[in-house]
């Protein structure tokens, strides 16, 4: 960590540097004492002595610049009254009161006093000269690669006028290179009088870290310096980077003794002689709190630069393995000449070790201080005494680096020893033997199971090989693992090189057939090492080949001719002559299926021609074809095509057939095929004779075509556009529900059970009959008085060769034929009932009777003459009349009657519809339910019902029930207002049902304003704020305001009413003035005070804007009770809201910044205003309000803001610091200050 150095002012300067604050303090300083005295004219002593007071607080602003020349006793000064007034430390009055030749004369006397007195001598006169003041540090440290800023300096004429401006400042300082630079202030002022030059001394300081260079551990051990026992001591030679302080030095964690001086030092730890809680192992070194002459602070050193670390070392070391191994390949057991090693691990490295192998005396191999020490013993080659077994090691003394003695006679052996083997091991047997036959060459024989007593078999035997001659033998040198070797010879070699016999074939040859052909091969005997296998070849050309393939028979499978060839090996694989290959011994063999590449079929409606093409066979050639039609055999024949006749027309038929070769093989292939359909003819379409008319049948000739065959029937109503109409199976097609003096064209195609489709027809038309359209009703007689009568008529139709008329008589209809006429009344025939019949049909669906008389007709009819509820009901009744035109063929059928014609009389409805109901709902016909009467801003929507015996045809509203107008359906109110409501319904007979019950609808969508009013302002206890709310919407609102303290502040309001809508309004308060600078006693804006200081950027106890500061803190430059940030300043305020800086260690009062300096409230700190003004850190406002604020103010802050403002700002706040600071500042501040 580095520390920078300290930097500040003394307590001279800072006084020189605040002049500018205590002309101010010294301006009310004479007009408090004239408060004092209540006197309005003072006595001349009295002002005398006034003057003197204002020239020692000069002499203590201006310091250095009024006592410089007072050297030797008797030596003055002289201040000029117009200086001291100038600087506002007298008033006008005071010089009237003295005279003009009065002088402040300041003389040295003995033991450096200085003498304040008034003179009166016009000739003597004060210094002229400009003055310049320094500000901050002078010498001043800057650490190496810092920026340099000057750290103010002040400037004065002889008037007491601040020319600060006017100072020329020469000289540079180079932050990169160290050393000691000097700046020299000049000033001229604007009367042209010359200050004397001032310098500042600026040192450039190391800003580096000192560090340890050199860091090396070592101890007084006799044995080894890096171990240390108990009674020993270390020592750490230190080198550092740069002079420094003694540093800290810890080793193993305790405390060494630090000796030396410069950039070396030594330090030394003794361990104790009965130490016991240190832990063996490396002690660690900690090298810490030491600084350079810069104080910059030293990085701490956690180990040694070289060397490594001292071990601490106080137990005995132990063996922990022994391990014995000889320089054999097997290294667990040796003969004459080995060299045999015993490695020991210990528990630490040791120095020195006594031991011996087999009882004889070793060689050490490896150095001491290892914790493994190997020792070695080299066997003799004419050794023939030492005892053959397991070698034995022995350990009899050892020691450590330290000197501690380790417990012997105990070598821990692990992994085993060694076996001492001096005799040779025993041969084994051979593989094979005897040996096996061959035609030539040499035999390889292989030793196994060779044995050995003591160190067993290393080499048990291995492969040698004999030369080519029969008889020959080989050896093989077996060994043991102490490496004892023996020779061992192997059985003879055999050799046999005559050739087998010549071979056979069964059957010799095979003509064609179409299966395998299997082959066994005979003969090949052999006299010598025996017959040993077969090996035989083919081809398909009959040339010659030489036998590979092994086996004794061999089979032909595949399509083909083969020969054969073959030969006989024996055991050592001589090989027999060759049996003759050649095509008269042939074997041939035919399993290919014939093949084609295709076929096809041309069907006609009596006829299928199948044509077979590529037919290709491989082998025994096509012996002949097979054809069939539904799977049966039709003809076989030696063409490749054939043609089926005598079949269906539009029928599906499976033609397949056979392609066979010489041997049978048999190739298929298999079809469905369907014969052709003819077109349909004698195409006609009629008029109907059922639907009374609307029909046209159309009818055709199936034309050869087979049962079963589906036409398909198309349709146009302009014989352009055709569409698929429907399809049948029979020979004729009906078309219903078309309109009267309708004329259609058709058009009909054959489709077969397999799809095969015939062209179309030509197309054929046909029409529909006309209906009578009615041109007069009309009926006499009263309703329902059973005796009403009606009479008809309507206009003729075209083609028509009568009429039928047709009422229902309540049990079925009856018809009258009124033959070519084109009118009809019911004469004395009643078609209403009685009053009494109306009253028993009440309800159900027994209709109308008519007393005429006529035949009855087919009960199809009924459904086209109900009432369409069938409910017969109310006040309006239905007979429906039915009129029919026929024509002469239609009439001749048997009644069956085309284009029909209704009719009905009404009497008129009398019924009102029933009393409404109406549904509310937010915002659609499906949203949740409105209470009536409720006030809302949302959209209303009214969801009326009713019902009547013909249908409600609207619904009306009325306001008072007694205006009506017409409503929409489930209408929706989206607009503002307060209204009641009442429905009514109307049917199609213009009758109207009682109205609703009355609702009530209130809608209010219009904001609510507001406006405000302020009282209170310019108080400090903060400003009240009244909102006044008005609706016009009508349905009231809610409001609310209070006090508040934020300083130039806007507030906003927001009031809503019943039905939901807000409206708000705005109100601004501004801060009130306080001695020119805003403040209020809550907050503080830019440039604001607080309730114990009014001047430019000054703080307040609890709030600080960017240029103010709180009890602390004070940014951008700020202190707080115990630091002013690099000043190290304890920070203070005195009664005139400035802001002063203690230094407590250097003891001075020296580390202010002017206010007039960027920042405000800059870096701070205390004024002294003589020694009773300052005491324990504290800067009392005045002589008579230092009881007052230290009992009310102190004690109230501290214990309102420091107990609660961090833990609970608001609570604080409100109830903590608002009674605090109304009580002390009311009571206390403003009666001591005033």
């Amino acid at each position: 960590m580095k520390k920078a150095k300290k930097s500040g002012f003394t307590m001279i300067e800072m006084l020189a540097t605040i002049l500018v604050l205590l002309v101010v303090v010294l301006i009310a300083t004479p007009s408090i004492r004239r408060m004092v005295t209540n006197s309005d004219e003072l006595s001349k002593s009295y002002t005398e002595e006034l003057v003197l007071d204002a020239a020692r607080d000069y002499a203590t602003i201006n310091n250095k610049e009024v006592t410089k020349d007072l050297k030797i006793v008797g030596n003055y000064t002289i201040i000029s009254l117009e200086t001291l007034k100038n600087i506002g430390l007298i008033e006008e009055e005071d010089i009237t009161k003295l005279g003009v030749d009065a002088r402040v004369k300041v003389t040295l006397e003995e033991d450096l006093y200085v003498k304040f007195e008034i003179v009166y001598d016009s000739l003597l006169t004060e210094d002229i000269k400009p003055t310049i003041i320094l500000l901050g540090e002078d010498p001043y440290y800057l650490l190496q690669g810092k920026v340099y800023v000057d750290p103010g300096y002040v400037a004065f004429d002889r008037h007491g006028n601040t020319i600060t401006d006017l100072v020329v400042v020469t000289g540079t300082v180079n932050k990169d290179v160290i050393g000691t630079y000097t700046l020299t202030y000049s000033l001229t002022d604007n009367e042209g009088n010359v200050g004397d030059p001032v310098t500042r001394v600026v040192n450039v300081v190391d800003s580096t870290y000192p560090a340890v260079t050199v860091a090396i551990a070592e101890s007084n051990n006799i044995y080894h310096n890096k171990f240390v026992r108990n009674s020993e001591t270390v020592t750490l030679n230190l080198t550092f980077s740069k002079i420094v302080t003694d540093p800290t030095v810890l080793i193993g964690g305790r405390t060494a003794t630090v000796t030396g001086s410069g950039n070396t030092r030594v330090a030394t730890y003794e361990i104790p002689e009965f130490e016991s809680l240190l832990v063996s192992q490396a002690l660690s070194v900690l090298v810490k709190d030491y600084e350079d002459i810069y104080e910059n602070e030293g990085i701490e050193a956690t180990n040694v630069t070289s060397g490594g670390l001292v071990v601490y070392d106080n137990i005995k070391p132990l063996i922990t393995s022994t391990t014995i191994i000889s320089n054999n390949t097997f290294n667990k057991y040796a003969k004459n000449g080995h060299i045999i090693t015993m490695t020991t691990n210990f528990t630490e490295p040791v120095r020195s070790l006594t031991s011996t192998i087999h009882g004889r005396t070793p060689t050490t191999t490896n150095g001491i201080n290892t914790s493994t020490v190997t020792k070695t013993y080299t066997i003799p080659i004419a050794e023939s005494t030492l005892v053959q077994g397991d070698v034995v090691g022995l350990i009899t003394e050892y020691m450590d680096r330290a000197g501690n003695i380790g417990i012997s006679n105990d070598i821990r052996l692990s992994g085993g020893t060694v076996v001492y083997d001096r005799t040779a091991p025993v041969c084994g047997t051979w593989t094979p033997n005897p040996s096996p036959w061959k035609a030539s060459g040499t035999q390889t024989f292989t030793l196994a199971s060779s044995t050995d007593v003591l160190s067993g078999i290393n080499v048990a035997g291995g492969p040698c090989t004999t030369g080519s001659a029969h008889g020959n033998t080989c050896t093989v040198t077996i060994s043991d693992r102490s490496l004892n070797t023996l020779v061992c010879t192997s059985p003879i070699n055999r050799v046999d090189t005559t050739p087998p016999a010549v071979t056979t074939h069964t059957p010799t040859s095979r003509d064609w057939v179409n299966a395998d052909i299997p082959i066994t091969i005979g003969g090949g005997a052999d006299a010598q090492s025996g017959f040993g296998y077969y090996q035989y070849c083919s081809t398909t050309t009959g040339a010659t080949c030489t036998p590979s393939t092994s086996g004794g028979t061999a089979t032909f499978t595949a399509t083909g001719q083969y020969t054969l060839c073959s030969r006989a090996v024996d055991n050592v694989n001589n090989l027999s002559t060759p049996t003759t290959c050649s095509v008269a011994n042939a074997y041939k063999i035919d399993k290919t299926i014939p093949t084609y590449t295709s076929f096809a079929t041309t069907p006609t409606p009596t006829t299928i021609a199948l044509s077979i093409a590529g037919v290709n066979e491989v082998g025994s050639g096509i012996s002949s074809y097979k054809y069939y039609l539904n799977g049966s055999l039709v003809t076989t024949s030696a063409s490749s095509s054939y043609t089926y006749t005598g079949l269906a027309g539009g029928t599906t038929y499976t033609v397949s057939f056979e392609i066979i070769d010489a041997v049978g093989n048999i190739g298929t292939g298999s079809r469905s095929v369907a014969t052709t359909v003819n077109v349909p003819t004698s195409l006609a379409a009629t008029r109907g004779t059922t639907a009374q008319g609307q029909q046209i049948t159309v009818s055709w000739n199936a034309n050869s075509n087979p049962a079963g065959t589906t036409y398909v029937v198309y349709s146009s109503t302009d014989n352009v556009t055709f569409s698929e109409l429907g399809t049948t199976t029979s020979t004729s097609y009906v078309q219903g529900s078309l309109a009267t003096s309708t004329t259609m064209y058709y058009k009909v195609k054959a489709r077969s059970a397999t799809l095969v489709e015939s062209a179309q027809t030509s197309s054929v038309s046909g029409n529909t009959l006309g209906s009578p359209t009615f041109t007069a009703i009309s009926r006499t007689g009263t309703v329902n008085s059973g005796r009403m009568t009606v009479s008809l008529s309507w206009n003729a139709v075209t083609g028509a060769a009568g009429y039928r008329i047709w009422i229902f008589d309540g049990t079925a209809y009856r018809s009258r034929d009124l033959g070519n006429v084109s009118s009809w009344n019911s004469d004395t025939a009643r078609v209403y009932p009685t009053a009494a019949q109306i009253s028993a049909w009440s309800g159900s669906t027994d209709p109308f009777r008519w007393s005429g008389d006529g035949t009855s007709f087919s009960s199809n009819m009924n459904p086209l003459y109900l009432k369409a509820n069938g409910s017969y009901t109310g006040t309006t009744y239905y007979s429906w009349i039915h009129v029919a035109a026929y024509d002469a063929s239609s009439r001749a059928s048997g009644g069956v009657w085309a284009g029909a014609t209704s009719a009905c009389a009404a009497n008129p409805d009398t019924d009102r519809p029933t009393k409404p109901t109406v549904t509310l709902r937010y915002d659609s016909t499906s949203g949740a339910i409105y209470p009536s009467g409720t006030w809302t801003n949302r959209n209303i929507y009214q969801i009326q019902s009713s019902s009547d015996v013909v249908g409600v045809t609207s619904y009306q509203y009325s306001h008072d029930n007694v205006n009506f107008s017409a409503m929409p359906t489930n209408w929706g109110i989206t607009w503002g207002g307060n209204w009641n409501f009442y429905v009514r319904a109307l049917d199609a007979a213009g009758n109207y049902s009682v109205s609703s019950d009355m609702y009530t609808l209130r809608i209010d969508k219009t904001a609510p304003t507001c406006s405000t009013a302020k009282t209170n302002i310019g108080s400090t206890s903060g400003v009240t704020v009244t909102v006044t709310a008005s609706d016009t919407g009508g349905s009231g609102y809610s409001s609310g305001a209070g006090t508040f303290y934020n300083v130039t502040s806007t507030r906003s309001y927001i009031v809503y009413d019943v039905a939901g809508n807000s409206g708000a309004c705005q109100v601004t308060v501004s801060s009130y003035n306080c001695n020119g600078y805003n403040c209020n006693p809550h907050n503080c804006n830019p440039h604001n005070c607080n309730p114990y200081s009014c001047n430019p950027y000054s703080c307040n106890p609890y709030s600080c804007n960017p240029y103010s500061c709180n009890p602390y803190s004070c940014n951008p430059y700020s202190c707080n009770p115990y630091s002013c940030n690099a000043h190290d300043c304890n920070c203070y305020w005195d009664y005139i809201g400035t802001c002063y800086c203690y230094d407590p260690v250097k003891s001075n009062y020296g580390c202010n910044y002017s206010i007039t300096s960027a920042g405000g409230c800059s870096a701070f700190c205390v004024k002294t205003f003589g020694s009773s003004h300052y005491a324990s850190g504290s800067c009392y406002r005045s002589y008579e309000c230092d009881t007052c604020y230290d009992t009310c103010y102190g004690t109230c802050y501290d214990t309102c803001y420091g107990t609660c403002y961090d833990t609970c700002y608001n609570t604080c706040y409100g109830t903590c610091y608002n009674t605090c600071y109304d009580t002390c500042y009311d009571t206390c501040y403003y009666t001591c200050y005033q």
